[in-house]
């Protein structure tokens, strides 16, 4: 989940919290009870941990370029439903539009967005993410008249198993208002 070798940064612990929770559920209603029994407090305090700490990763998380809305709204399906991750999402969207909002009350800018492509990556870690192409799907997307953080999250996703420096990406990219959000706690 995490590398000793790279530095994570909060968009990868998005991904890897996300895996511990599914880990955890699928001990707790799995066929061995001695593993329900020691499960139980192990998810209560995770969900405790989690509900804490769900905005700030799920932000994050979404301005990586290879997860974006999708990804989120994929993994909070997988735990919750699609009610209750559509619930979630406009919970997660609108603290991330409030903030883009507060950000050009004072820096507006008007930057185009860059994307570098990276190679795939070769993980041998067990993945829940194998229909997550299938859940994204593709349409047509207007631009005309949205913001730089609309755009951004209308852009397809990079590759899911991309290797990508985020910090790397968001410094070599001309979106200010992502970057001025990366630096401000979200990423």
């Amino acid at each position: 989940m995490f590398s000793a070798v790279n530095y994570p940064t909060s968009n990868v612990y998005f991904k890897g919290a996300w895996m511990v929770h599914r880990h955890l559920l699928e001990a707790e209603k799995g066929p061995y009870d001695y593993l329900k029994e020691m499960v139980k407090p192990m998810l209560a305090k995770f969900d405790k941990y989690w509900s804490d700490y769900n905005m700030y990763l799920s932000c994050a998380a979404i301005l990586d370029p290879r997860y974006k809305v999708k990804f989120v709204e994929y993994c909070f399906s997988k735990l919750y439903g699609s009610v209750e991750a559509s619930r979630r999402i406009k919970l997660v969207l609108g603290t991330m539009k409030s903030m883009f909002e507060d950000y050009k009350l004072q820096y507006a800018s008007s930057s185009p967005i860059v994307v570098a492509p990276s190679p795939p990556s070769t993980s041998g870690a067990r993945n829940y993410f194998n229909d997550y192409d299938h859940f994204v799907g593709t349409s047509a997307r207007s631009q005309v008249g949205k913001s730089q953080l609309e755009m951004y999250l209308d852009e397809d996703a990079l590759d899911l198993n991309s290797q990508l420096d985020i910090l790397e990406f968001w410094h070599q990219s001309s979106v200010s208002i992502l970057w001025y959000l990366r630096w401000h706690g979200i990423c």
